[in-house]
């Protein structure tokens, strides 16, 4: 997910300027509920939404630059999921999305059933239902990283800012989470739409 920030909204914001900041809100609200809710499924997400802004709205006048300011506002929304959930004694997937990837996983095959044979949409289908359950089954860290990476579209170096790390780890995080997800996959779906082993050794 894409956030486009100016150098001049940003530095206007850091200035004090309410409207500056309205505009910067805009951009940055929706990327911070998207990682929450894809980070862990809160159903109390408004309230990480709205503690996350609030955060950013003090602290702007300390974010050293644009291009520092989504990984800041990750690493709060990181840091109050976390709190939450420790709060709330759980480290697992929410029930609900639990219950959400079965019912995906019963369509898809219902989807197959019909069809008699396993056609390319459903072993398509099938394939993003295995490939979700397996970003959900990666270590938390790995989750993370591979997350920022291929679907918030951040470099090496702000998903390293994001969660206080050094690049090299990013990019083995990156690497083991995208592997990892591979080998989770059901090989009879991988063969079916024509992706070969050799994929979990050159990731």
């Amino acid at each position: 997910m894409r956030c486009r920030i100016t150098p001049e909204t940003f530095a206007e914001a850091q200035s004090g300027s309410h409207r500056a900041f309205a505009r910067l809100h805009g951009e940055v609200e929706p990327c911070v509920r998207w990682f929450a809710s894809r980070l862990i499924g809160l159903p109390w997400v408004d309230d990480i939404v709205q503690k996350t802004m609030t955060a950013l709205y003090i602290n702007i006048a300390n974010i050293a630059s644009v291009e520092s300011l989504l990984p800041y506002a990750f690493r709060v929304v990181r840091n109050f999921c976390y709190e939450d959930l420790r709060r709330e004694g759980r480290f697992s997937p929410p029930l609900h999305q639990r219950r959400g990837q079965e019912d995906e996983q019963r369509d898809s095959r219902q989807v197959r059933d019909q069809n008699g044979l396993a056609d390319e949409t459903a072993c398509a289908l099938e394939l993003a239902r295995e490939v979700a359950r397996a970003l959900n089954e990666l270590p938390e860290r790995q989750r993370e990283a591979l997350i920022l990476f291929a679907e918030g579209d951040l470099t090496y170096s702000q998903i390293a800012e994001a969660m206080h790390s050094d690049i090299g780890t990013i990019k083995s995080r990156i690497f083991n989470a995208r592997k990892n997800v591979i080998k989770r996959i059901n090989p009879r779906v991988l063969s079916e739409l024509g992706i070969g082993k050799e994929i979990t050794n050159g990731v």
